[in-house]
């Protein structure tokens, strides 16, 4: 993975990006790097059990992204709120290509991290599928990475985050509404050290498809 100054994330929902490359994310901070992350879906399906108020609820998981990111070092999100849960068509998924060809001429950001399009969640797989459609469109920047968050990848590049893995943690702390339901951390802690010693952060390139039909 290249250095970079301006750095895109795309996270389908609050709490990915930490997830899956909040200690890298912090390394790019600490190097003085500008990052954005967007967050794509509205987070509305991350409280099945009626845990906690209904009004206000993806504002309040909003506020959660912003609570962690400025443990990394992150302070710009921007959130575009789409309707999570639901496989999008073919021109939901076309009509993500502009807006994200958009930000990235806004942001020229000469490195983007989207979910790799190998994730078993059906929000993460979308995000990852427009990038591929994106890049098949031939205007993306230099170099587009993937991250793993619930599913394993074949890494091609590992980043030692050890440094700022407290970091992390402490990013992940403020996500009370995932917390409810899962233990994060100890997902974290699993994931980091799979791959080796260290704690380490897995990466895999994208590869611009052959095709840009929509599956």
């Amino acid at each position: 993975m290249i250095e970079a100054r301006r750095v895109l994330v795309l996270a389908p929902h609050a709490d990915d990006e930490v997830l899956g490359c909040g200690g890298t994310l912090a390394l790019f901070a600490e190097r003085g790097a500008r990052v954005t992350v967007v967050v794509v879906f509205d987070g509305a399906l991350g409280d099945p059990d009626g845990r906690f108020d209904g009004e206000g609820y993806a504002a309040r998981r909003a506020a959660e992204a912003r609570a962690g990111g400025a443990h990394l070092g992150v302070t710009s999100y921007r959130f575009w709120e789409l309707p999570e849960g639901h496989a999008p068509s073919d021109a939901e998924l076309r009509a993500f290509v502009p807006r994200l060809d958009a930000l990235a001429r806004e942001l020229r950001p000469e490195l983007v991290l989207a979910p790799w399009a190998g994730e078993a969640h059906a929000d993460h797989r979308a995000v990852a599928r427009a990038v591929e459609l994106w890049l098949a469109e031939g205007a993306a920047p230099t170099e587009v990475w993937g991250y793993e968050v619930w599913s394993d990848l074949a890494p091609e590049h590992l980043v030692d985050v050890s440094g700022v893995w407290p970091a992390k943690l402490a990013a992940l702390a403020e996500h009370d509404t995932q917390l409810a339901y899962r233990d994060l951390a100890a997902w974290c802690e699993a994931r980091a050290h799979r791959l080796g010693a260290g704690a380490l952060e897995a990466f895999r390139r994208f590869d611009v498809p052959v095709t840009t039909e929509v599956p």
